[in-house]
Order: C-alpha cells, then structure tokens, then sequence
C-alpha cells in the first residue's frame, strides 16, 4: 500500500511513462500533473490506472482553467454490502409484495366481481403480481450489475427496499438499488451503467404490461353505477403514454370510451413504467443523472438537477423532489477519466432516455384501478 511518503520519484516516473507532462504541483503532498492531452489518453489513462490501483490510488482527469490535470489521489475505501444484507432484503421485500398481493386481490371486491374466479382461487393472481413485481425491479438492476461487471466495475449485490403496503398505493417495494464499491473509468462507462438498468426495466415494463392488459377488464357501465349509488368510487390513474400504443395492440377489442380495470400484472407494469420515468430524471444520481453526468460538466449538470427537480415539483412528485434534491446537493464526482468525451454512439443514447422517459410519462388516459 503507497503512502504520501513513499517515493513521489516513483509516481512520477510512473506518470511520465503514459503522458507528456507540462508541469506539476504538490497540493495535499500529492502530485498534480498537468498534461498534454494525446489521441491515446483513454488508454494510457486506463493503463496508469492498472498500474497504481493495486498500490491503493488511483489517478484522475479534470479540465482546470483550461489545462488537463492529472492528480494522483488514494483509492476511496467503500464498504462492501455482502450478500446476507442483500439476502434479507430480498426476503423482507418478497414478503411486503406478497402482502400487497393480498390486498389487491383476496381483498379487492371489485375484482372479485369482475372476474369470479379471483374469488375462487386468487393465489394465482396473487403470484402472478408478485412474480411480475419482482421481475421488474429486479432485472432493473440486473442491467446495472452487468453494466458494472463489463466495465470492471465493483458492485454490490441488487438490495431491495421493502415497503409496507398501503392500500391507496399497493405496491410493497420502493424498488431496489445496487452500491457502486469502485468509480467508472471513464463517461463511456458511467453512461452505460445509468442508462443500463431504466432500458432492461423499461423492457421488462412493456412486456409485464401487454401480458397484463390482456387480463384486464373493461368496467360494465352497470356496476359502476351500482358502485356510485354505493358510495364506491374508483381510484383514476394517470397512465404511462405507451400504453396508447399497447391497448390497441394488446387489446383491440376495447374502443377509446372504455374504462379498463388493470388486473394485479397489469398494475405492476403501471408501477414499472412509474419506477423508469423517475429513474430516468437527468437529477443527482439518479439514472438519469448518471447518463446526464457523462455527457456534461459538474456544473452544468448541477444547474439541469435543480431545474429538473422544480419539473418534479410541478408534476407532483413532490417527495421524490425533496428526495432527489438531497441527492442532488450530493454533487456527482463523474468518472475517474472526467476529460476524455462521450462516443457519438451513446450521444445518441441520450435520444433513448428521452423517450423512455416520454413514453413513460403519466398521462390522463382512461384506465382505471
């Protein structure tokens, strides 16, 4: 392990061995190295990196007053979250979703008389939630973890977040997350693993909701005014956009006037399509804020952060306001190599989180819950 002592002779034959060095400084007793940019600075950039890694540091590349700094700093210790963690996470969540499960099929009276066979056995409706739930916040994050291991980069296992289920908003997660245990080398990397997990959820969303709404039911104008005379009303949906492409697909048979009653898979897509249009805010660390950081500034993106949280806040989304502008009020560190820029091809990636996040948008179509 290098300590601050040990030999700068050393780190400097090392960095002179990779770079052109202009100049350089002492700052904190580590050396700052200011380089001449050359058409392989990615792969001595990554070369170096290799070099002092083991030795515990690690070097970074940042744009100062208009010159290309190099700075040797330690490698940030992260701490690793094992798999019992993330275990018993998964378990507590699986219980919590169950339990949501519950209530939006033994309990929910309106599907039982929509479809008597919830009423009869409503394990498989129950299942068929819970396995549709997990499957989208779970291959979510499995893009991350395999945008992580093909750039080398350290990661937790997923840890899933268990939420009680309430009966106004039967969902039993709030998702899941994976802890990044080393940086991104590079933008090109940061950008894989932002937009990795909304695109496979995104996926995922499409495919749980189209089998879904094949399982849906139109709503009888009879029962719902058998419902008012009751004093029951249905709970009004804002609707992912996408879905003014999925019903007519999926489910021809039903005309533009009709009121559709999402069955328990069908829900969990809505809540899929929910989970990618938050993720895909360019704010924080959010997903959205990591595609956004490859592509920017630190600054720039700070300003996009702040505006995009007041869009939340205008929305609605007000405690995902307050949640992403503490993250937001983090900073975001960007890659190790912060100077070398973005491909064109993943400038062009920036198009798709654009539209996931439109046609995940919620809009005031007529689906019902």
């Amino acid at each position: 392990m290098y300590t601050q002592a040990l030999h700068i002779a050393e780190l400097d034959s090392l960095v002179r061995a990779y770079f052109q060095v202009e100049d350089w400084i002492l700052d904190l007793g580590w050396p700052v190295y200011f380089i001449k940019p050359g058409k392989n600075l990615d792969s001595s950039f990554k070369a170096l990196c290799e070099k002092l890694q083991p030795l515990g540091l690690t070097p970074t590349l940042r744009r100062v007053r208009g010159r290309v700094a190099l700075r040797i700093i330690p490698l940030p210790r992260r701490k690793h979250r094992g798999r019992l963690l993330a275990l018993s996470l998964f378990i507590a969540t699986l219980g919590t979703i169950l339990a949501a499960g519950y209530l939006i099929t033994v309990l929910d009276e309106v599907l039982q008389r929509l479809d008597p066979t919830v009423a009869l056995n409503p394990l498989p409706h129950l299942l068929g939630y819970a396995v549709a739930m997990v499957s989208i916040v779970g291959i979510h994050e499995l893009g991350h973890k395999i945008a992580c291991k093909v750039h080398g980069v350290k990661a937790s296992p997923p840890l899933f977040i268990p939420f009680p289920p309430i009966p106004w908003f039967p969902i039993g997660t709030l998702g899941a997350l994976i802890m990044q245990e080393s940086p991104p080398l590079r933008r090109n990397d940061l950008f894989d693993i932002g937009i990795s997990g909304p695109l496979f959820g995104f996926l995922i969303s499409i495919i749980v909701s189209a089998i879904g709404l094949s399982l849906s039911y139109p709503i009888p104008a009879q029962l719902i005014e058998e419902m008012e005379q009751g004093g029951v009303s249905l709970q009004f949906l804002p609707t992912p956009l996408i879905y003014e492409a999925l019903i007519p697909l999926v489910r021809p048979d039903l005309t533009e006037a009709s009121l559709i009653y999402l069955h328990p898979v069908a829900w969990a897509g809505w809540v899929g399509f929910l989970i990618t249009f938050l993720n895909t805010f360019p704010v924080g660390q959010l997903d959205g804020g990591h595609v956004l950081r490859a592509a920017v500034n630190e600054k720039l993106h700070l300003i996009l952060s702040v505006l995009f949280i007041v869009v939340m806040v205008v929305m609605g989304f007000l405690v995902m306001a307050i949640l992403a502008a503490f993250i937001a009020l983090r900073g975001h560190p960007g890659a190790l190599n912060d100077v070398s820029p973005l491909s064109n091809l993943r400038k062009l990636g920036l198009i798709l989180l654009f539209v996931m996040w439109i046609a995940s948008l919620p809009v005031p179509l007529m689906l019902w819950l």
